[in-house]
């Protein structure tokens, strides 16, 4: 199995981010193959869509153009973003973006899965930046199995030089009035690998990424399994019929077979609450 992974972390430094897409595929056993994204020259999609749709892949010839045959090829991909205003960052999501090359008449990293990293000085109930993260991946069909997120505290402002007359940034915001004598020093920057929380996170991505390969090889049904896979099996397809009746004979569901069962439950229409696709995954885990 290769894995490749994804680190929009800060540029020049081995940041928190980037030690955890590596801890996670490191922590699989598996080959794995780590990019920086600050180090690389690239933009978001050009739109240029006569030109990905018949290799159906991204042509656009800048630093990113020898990974996404690799992300194709890729068992596994794990990306790590900071977590920047409240989001995620631009550099991650102009590499999201580019993965349009692949959407065309279908899409072959469907199902494919995904392990999401985040690292941000924020407070979690404050930013979007896990649900955006989804949102803008959801176009592609792969599966998300695991969203790991460490909230460090360190603030951009611990490098800028400028915290001590700033009252807009992330210092003061943490520290108040403190931030105006604060003294930066090496304690301030924190590691996700001092939290045992954190910790566990990584290692039950490593482990479910491990769990995700073991079913897709066995054939076993599961809700990351594509509507279409779990249809085509006669148990499986009893079992949506149980908990979400006349789907099988719904109208988009012709649409909509492509796309992990676990993803359409996400969608503004996926007719299906918490409960119910757990009671399906508990079902589908029967057979």
């Amino acid at each position: 199995m290769k894995i490749i992974g994804f680190s929009a972390g800060v540029v020049g430094r081995d940041s928190n981010v980037d030690r955890m897409v590596k801890a996670i595929m490191e922590r699989t056993g598996y080959e794995s193959e780590f990019v920086k994204l600050s180090d690389l020259n690239y933009s978001a999609c050009k739109g240029c869509v006569w030109l990905c749709a018949g290799p159906q892949v991204c042509q656009l010839e800048d630093d990113l153009f020898p990974y996404y045959q690799k992300v194709k090829e890729a068992d596994a991909v794990v990306l790590g973003s900071p977590i920047h205003m409240a989001t995620v960052s631009a550099t991650m999501l102009s590499l999201i973006s580019r993965l349009w090359g692949y959407r065309h008449v279908n899409i072959p990293i469907q199902t494919k899965p995904f392990v999401l990293a985040l690292c941000g000085a924020g407070d979690k109930r404050r930013d979007t930046s896990e649900e955006d993260f989804r949102r803008a991946l959801r176009p592609y069909a792969v599966s998300i199995v695991d969203v790991v997120s460490y909230y460090s505290r360190i603030p951009p402002c611990y490098r800028c030089g400028r915290h001590q007359e700033c009252v807009i940034g992330g210092a003061y915001q943490i520290w108040g009035d403190e931030a105006r004598t604060l003294t930066i020093t090496p304690e301030l920057f924190r590691r996700w690998e001092d939290r045992p929380e954190t910790v566990a996170q990584i290692e039950a991505a490593a482990e479910k990424l491990q769990m995700y390969q073991t079913r897709r090889h066995s054939g076993a049904l599961s809700i990351d399994s594509t509507l279409g896979e779990i249809l085509a099996d006669e148990k499986g397809k009893a079992v949506l019929e149980k908990h979400v009746p006349g789907l099988s004979s719904a109208p988009r569901t012709e649409l909509a077979k492509v796309y992990p069962l676990k993803a359409i439950a996400s969608m503004p229409r996926g007719a299906m609450t918490d409960e119910t696709l757990k009671a399906i995954a508990e079902d589908l885990g029967k057979i």
